[in-house]
C-alpha cells in the first residue's frame, strides 16, 4: 500500500503540473484506478462512475483520490497490483 499521505502529496503536484493524476501510486485503491471509473471529459459529461447504484448509472464522482465500498481495480493494473507481473 502507498503511504499514507500519498493524497497530500499529489495535491502538491497538481499546483503546478497538469498531468498530476499520473502521480496517484498504482496500489491506490481511489477512483482513479477503480474499473468503474468512465472518462468522458471529452464527451463533455466529465468523469463518472458506471456503476449502477440505486437505479441510476453515471452518477458524477467526488474525486479522482476519493473512494467508495465498490471500488475495483481496473483489470489493466489488478495483476501489477497484486504482484502477477
Amino acid at each position: 500500500m502507498p503511504s499514507e499521505d500519498w493524497k497530500a502529496e499529489v495535491q502538491k503536484i497538481a499546483e503546478t503540473r497538469r498531468d498530476w493524476h499520473r502521480y496517484i501510486p498504482l496500489e491506490a485503491e481511489c477512483c482513479f484506478r477503480c474499473r468503474y471509473m468512465s472518462w468522458n471529459v471529452a464527451l463533455g459529461a466529465g468523469i463518472r462512475c458506471i456503476i449502477d447504484k440505486g437505479g441510476r448509472t453515471g452518477s458524477q464522482i467526488k474525486g479522482l483520490m476519493e473512494n467508495c465500498d465498490s471500488f475495483e481495480f481496473k483489470r489493466s493494473i489488478k495483476g501489477r497490483v497484486q504482484g502477477n507481473d
